[in-house]
């Protein structure tokens, strides 16, 4: 906890999100809440304390990142880490629904994630898995990796 303003800090997070009745519910609920306090910490260093020049570190496992020399450069590490949580959350969504037993798997999440589909022009499209795994790499390189 930090003080601010004598205003005791933590980050903020979303106490009414709904896990129920909600497409791939089983999952979700598994993956969903770890996934959420990620997305509001990092959301809460951002809008709170990087966009504003202030340090606040967000730490993920091993991998800690803050405040940056410019607001441009918060801002884009702040998307960078958006869009590795983003993708984080399909991988862990398939690996979750994998780990079922065959009966108790989500048949629409295993179409969503593994089954090609084509585009306008006829041309298959990467699975939103590959797109996860392929955007992950390139962050990976950049120093951008989520470990949950």
């Amino acid at each position: 906890m930090e003080l601010l303003n004598n205003k005791t800090l933590m980050f903020k997070t979303n106490e009414n999100r709904n896990y129920d009745k909600v497409q791939f519910e089983g999952v979700r609920k598994v993956v969903d809440p770890q996934i959420n306090n990620l997305h509001d910490e990092l959301s809460t260093c951002y809008y709170t304390y990087w966009k504003h020049g202030q340090s606040r570190p967000f730490t993920v496992g091993a991998k800690t990142w803050d405040v940056q020399a410019t607001p441009e450069d918060s801002l884009m590490l702040f998307q960078k880490l958006q869009i590795a949580i983003h993708h984080t959350h399909t991988i862990k969504l398939d690996e979750e629904n994998a780990s079922r037993k065959k009966e108790d798997r989500d048949a629409g999440l295993t179409s969503l994630m593994h089954v090609r589909r084509l585009n306008r022009d006829g041309q298959e499209e990467e699975t939103p898995l590959e797109t996860a795994q392929r955007v992950l790499t390139d962050l990976k390189a950049e120093g951008i990796e989520i470990i949950v």
